[in-house]
């Protein structure tokens, strides 16, 4: 029999409310949970499978909102990121623009050294093409405070 039926024809069934507020757990919808052993606690005070549930939704609920202000704190870093990122490349006079369709760079992207402060040095990937050879490099992580000479004499070791 559901729950939510047996509570209708009897709200002071004990064991239907431990049984709801059981079923609302397993689907993590705390607030329900929270309100069953409550009302059960209503019913029967000194229900010790009761008090037990309810301290669980009580630690789940901590965890839950522990998560929550964890994926809101990565958010919050990445937009921040993004900002400083968005201000280097102004400052610097730098235009970007999206591709419908970008080629597989692995984890080559444009980023900063300290990614919160706009004035650390950035980095960005690069390609050398060698067209007589019909050759390129890929440079994944090319920084500005590093020349094109710098990179050739890794690429290109003297004998």
């Amino acid at each position: 029999m559901d729950c939510a039926s047996a509570l209708r024809i009897n709200s002071s069934n004990v064991k239907a409310w431990y049984r709801s507020a059981s079923a609302c757990l397993a689907l993590d919808k705390i607030p329900e949970a929270e309100d069953s052993c409550a009302r059960g606690l209503e019913v029967d005070p000194d229900n010790a499978a009761l008090r037990l549930l309810h301290n669980k939704v009580g630690k789940r609920k901590e965890h839950v909102e522990s998560l929550e202000r964890e994926r809101r704190k990565r958010e919050e870093r990445k937009r921040a990121e993004e900002r400083a990122l968005k201000v280097a490349l102004k400052g610097r006079n730098i235009l970007t623009r999206q591709s419908g369709q970008p080629p597989e760079m692995e984890d080559a992207t444009i980023k900063l050294s300290d990614p919160l402060d706009a004035s650390s040095t950035l980095s960005f990937p690069a390609i050398l093409l060698y067209p007589l050879q019909l050759q390129s490099d890929f440079i994944k992580a090319f920084q500005e405070t590093e020349s094109v000479g710098q990179h050739l004499t890794y690429i290109f070791p003297l004998p």
